[in-house]
């Protein structure tokens, strides 16, 4: 999934791809023409809003903004930054005003403050999707800022040179690793994305019912997009279940089970391997309720095939290096557990049902988020390895 990140600084655009390098999201920063906006708003979220819906009507393509707030335990009111970090007495300040000014306020109660930050985010995918959230999750956790600054200065992050941690003492510039106290604000974002990237799938089998699924865009993107494409283009309305493996695995094909009378078997291309191997991670693992996409070949590849699904009814993490896993059953896994248990015979050289269990009805609700394809391989490729 691409995103715009409301902001034209290289820095914090570098530190977002940071917090969400797991999740394959592409991130580009503001173009330098994209015209700034007055954070109006009376807190955080919506200063957020205010500055990605105005970005938006810019660029026309999926974007989030995120707002942050300083809070300072023990102040006076009039001492209290909140939303206004960078704004004091109605000027903006440069970095190093905010040096002063802060390392100011530290030195009137003391020497330090126990601050933190808060943050909001919008993300606002066309004019019918807006999604905004301000959790404790999005959260920093308590530190000092100080009265004398360190040394080193971050473009975009002008406190950081006043930031120390509270258990050790020291500069956060000069400790070799804090990554314990950023792991919250990590899970936090990456947490709100997982949400809003979670398309959810509905499957009717004929004689059966519907089985509900949740599919994960952010640890296997191609995977997920060529599955929703194909959904929307309407692939699997004439296929069925052709394989069968009791206590294992129900696989979609086309919809003869007799594999000389296959006509669609796939749809006429082969997809990058989003499984664990040289390359490519992906987390997720083959227990029961997992779906994933089958092998691209009778033996191992760097590819995956496009259109054969299989959904598991037992744990088999040896796959996790084989095939891409993508998502998980909700809803409905007693009625995959009855299929799986169907007769079945091996005349045609698989696990086959003696009776054609058809897809019924198929449909996917992608939240408002639009999808672009999937990047698509020959077939040769596979040929060529061989």
């Amino acid at each position: 999934m691409n995103f715009i990140y409301g902001t034209k600084n290289k820095s914090k655009l570098e530190h977002m791809k940071s917090i969400l390098k797991d999740l394959h999201i592409h991130l580009e920063a503001l173009d330098t023409t994209v015209t700034d906006v007055e954070e109006t708003g009376t807190d955080i979220l919506e200063n957020a809003k205010i500055k990605a819906l105005h970005y938006y009507k810019q660029v026309k393509r999926p974007i989030f903004s995120c707002d942050s707030g300083l809070y300072f335990e023990g102040v006076e009111k009039e001492d209290q930054p909140g939303k206004l970090i960078r704004r004091v007495h109605g000027k903006s300040l440069t970095d190093e005003e905010m040096l002063v000014h802060y390392g100011g306020l530290a030195k009137k109660y003391g020497g330090s403050l126990i601050a933190k930050y808060h943050n909001a985010i919008c993300v606002v995918l066309d004019e019918d999707h807006i999604i905004t959230y301000k959790g404790d999750d999005l959260g920093s956790v308590p530190f000092k800022i100080v009265e004398k600054p360190h040394h080193k200065r971050k473009e975009g992050f002008p406190l950081d040179a006043l930031s120390v941690e509270i258990k050790s003492n020291e500069y956060y510039d000069d400790l070799q690793d804090y990554s314990s106290d950023s792991e919250g604000l990590i899970n936090g974002f990456q947490a709100f994305f997982k949400r809003l990237l979670t398309p959810e799938i509905s499957i009717e089998f004929e004689g059966y019912g519907k089985v509900q699924l949740e599919l994960y865009p952010y640890f296997a993107p191609d995977t997920t997009k060529n599955f929703i494409h194909l959904i929307q283009s309407g692939y699997y309305n004439d296929k069925s279940l052709c394989r069968i493996v009791p206590n294992r695995l129900i696989q979609s094909g086309d919809s003869k089970l007799d594999p000389k009378a296959w006509t669609d078997d796939t749809p006429g291309y082969i997809l990058n391997g989003e499984f664990n191997r040289d390359g490519f991670k992906n987390p997720l693992s083959f227990e029961r309720g997992t779906i994933g996409m089958a092998m691209a070949a009778y033996h191992i590849t760097d590819y995956a095939t496009a259109g054969s699904f299989f959904i598991m009814t037992r744990e088999e993490s040896k796959l996790d290096s084989i095939v891409p896993a993508f998502g998980r059953v909700t809803t409905g896994m007693d009625i995959i557990d009855k299929i799986n248990t169907v007769k079945t015979h091996t005349d045609y050289g698989y696990d086959a049902p003696y009776k054609v269990i058809d897809i019924k009805h198929i449909e996917v609700d992608t939240k408002g988020v639009a999808y672009d394809l999937p990047k698509k391989y020959d077939f040769k490729l596979i040929n060529s390895a061989d």
